[in-house]
């Protein structure tokens, strides 16, 4: 795993994923399916789905550049819900990329789609003939929050992934060279299950509170206290 250290950048930033390898990924089975595609070994399109904040855009991102040797960007077309809303449009981007030359040695194209479920549903019912046809030389990679917005054809056809929150032992490796980077003493295993804990499977949430511990700002909530013994009130009439 790379660790690349600028003093002056926030966590979030520093730390954020460069290459595949940097990518905290929630289960050793997860990892070991996408080490599958890395590996050569299936080019079945890919969906992930999860939460916000998990790493599903950075895995959608980065898998390919493990994939295959890619010095042209071109190879990659990353398609954005915000960006992209008129479905002729889409068909008409997929098809023209899908037809040229890959500049990478295995002439393979990459089309990621993210947050596939905030496309317009026209579209979204039709990515699934457009896997169809171009299969064998273009992998498609869909993110999404809600997989039941996805088209069933599509699931179908696609390996699906639920991409959730790291637990601690996933993090650990990564926590250890990123505090040892900043020179700064490794947490207990306690402390940074309160920080994930606190973060909810976000991993920019949980760099950004593992800063502030490095930092020596973030305050730690001590065990709740124990609850305050009733008084017994008695009845003096009697």
């Amino acid at each position: 795993m790379s660790v690349h250290a600028t003093k002056s950048a926030a966590f979030a930033d520093k730390y954020a994923p460069k290459v595949f390898a940097d990518i905290v990924i929630d289960t050793p089975n997860n990892e070991a399916v996408l080490k599958q595609y890395i590996g050569g070994q299936t080019l079945q399109p890919l969906i992930l789905y999860g939460p916000n904040g998990t790493g599903k855009s950075t895995i959608a991102k980065l898998l390919p550049y493990a994939m295959v040797d890619i010095d042209n960007s071109s190879d990659i077309d990353l398609f954005h819900p915000f960006k992209n809303t008129n479905t002729a449009e889409l068909h008409q981007r997929i098809q023209t990329l899908a037809s040229m030359v890959a500049s990478n040695s295995n002439n393979l194209r990459f089309i990621i789609f993210d947050e596939l479920d905030l496309f317009p549903s026209v579209f979204v019912k039709t990515v699934k003939a457009c896997i169809d046809q171009y299969k064998g030389w273009t992998m498609f990679i869909s993110t999404t929050n809600d997989i039941h917005a996805l088209d069933k054809g599509h699931r179908s056809r696609s390996n699906v992934l639920h991409i959730g929150g790291a637990p601690l032992a996933q993090w650990k490796p990564r926590v250890q060279k990123i505090m040892a980077a900043e020179n700064a003493a490794m947490p207990s295993d306690d402390k940074l299950e309160n920080l994930l804990a606190v973060a909810k499977g976000d991993h920019r949430q949980f760099l950004s509170l593992l800063e502030q511990v490095a930092n020596g700002t973030r305050y730690l909530p001590p065990a709740s206290p124990k609850p305050r013994p009733l008084k017994v009130i008695t009845n003096t009439d009697d």
